[in-house]
C-alpha cells in the first residue's frame, strides 16, 4: 500500500475513524491497538516466509533443472495429485477435469506461494498468498486476485485490514503503520482517498477528507487536549488559511 505521511507542524501519525460525512468534528478518542510485539511478531513472520521462499524456490529449480514435468504424483486429473508446468511451478492439490479445483498449494518459481481454495484453475475463495520478500495476504480471492476482505501483512511491520479489489486495497479499512500512525477510512488503489481518520502517535488526529494519501478537503486536526487546530479547507496535508 502506497502511503504519505502528512507533515502537520511536525506531527507523527496514528488513526480511527469516527465520522464519515465531510463536516465530521469530535475531540480525541482511543485509537486502535498496534502495539510494538504485533509489529515484531510480523517481522518475525515476514523471516520466516522469506526463508521458507528460498526452499520453494529450490524444489521448483530442482523440477526445471531435471525436466520433471506433468503428473508426478496422485491423479491429476479428478482427485488429489501434483502437477508440475516446464518452468518448474508446481500445484499439489485436488484436481477436477484436470484443473485446480478444490483446496490445494501453487508454487512460482520466485517463490511466492498460494494456499487455498481454487476454482477452474484459479484463486477464488478463501486462501493465503506469501511472497518471496516477506508479505503476506490472508483473505477473500476472486478470478485470482485479492478481493474482499482481507488482511495484508508487510514484511516491514505494516499491516492492513479491511476490503480489497482487484488485488489493491480498495474500499474501507485500517491501516496500521510500523511507524506509529493509523489511519481508518476509505481507500482507492491502495491509498487513503475519501473519507477517514488518520491518527498521529502522540495522540493527535485528522478527521475529514483524503486524497491520493493526502489530506485534501473539508477536515479538522486536533491537539492530544481535543482542542482544534485547524478545522476548514486542506490541500496537499497542509491548512488552506
Amino acid at each position: 500500500m502506497k502511503r504519505t505521511v502528512p507533515t502537520i507542524l511536525g506531527l507523527f501519525a496514528i488513526a480511527l475513524i469516527s465520522a464519515l460525512t465531510a463536516h465530521a468534528q469530535s475531540g480525541p478518542s482511543e485509537s486502535p491497538k498496534f502495539t510494538p510485539s504485533d509489529i515484531q511478531n510480523i517481522v518475525t513472520e515476514a523471516a520466516k516466509i522469506r526463508q521458507e521462499s528460498q526452499d520453494r524456490m529450490a524444489k521448483a529449480m530442482e523440477y526445471k533443472i531435471l525436466s520433471k514435468k506433468g503428473c508426478l504424483e496422485g491423479n491429476c486429473v479428478n482427485g488429489m495429485g501434483l502437477f508440475v508446468n516446464a518452468d518448474g511451478s508446481f500445484y499439489r492439490g485436488q484436481h477436477v477435469n484436470s484443473d485446480s479445483q478444490g483446496q490445494g498449494t501453487y508454487v512460482w518459481p520466485t517463490g511466492d506461494a498460494y494456499s487455498g481454495a481454487f476454482i477452474r484453475g484459479k484463486k477464488q475463495g478463501k486462501g493465503v498468498y506469501l511472497t518471496a520478500n516477506g508479505n503476506k495476504y490472508e483473505g477473500e480471492f476472486e478470478a485470482g486476485q485479492p478481493s474482499g476482505h482481507g488482511t495484508n501483512y508487510y514484511a516491514s511491520g505494516d499491516k492492513y485490514v479491511g476490503a480489497h479489489k482487484e488485488g489493491e486495497p480498495n474500499g474501507y479499512g485500517t491501516y496500521y503503520s510500523a511507524e506509529g500512525w493509523v489511519y481508518v477510512g476509505n481507500h482507492v488503489n491502495g491509498q487513503s482517498h475519501g473519507m477517514g481518520t488518520y491518527y498521529f502517535s502522540n495522540g493527535q488526529k485528522y478527521i475529514g477528507a483524503f486524497e491520493n494519501g493526502a489530506f485534501h478537503g473539508y477536515g479538522t486536526a486536533y491537539y492530544p487536549d481535543g482542542r482544534e487546530f485547524h478545522a476548514g479547507q486542506w490541500r496537499d496535508s497542509k491548512p488552506v488559511k
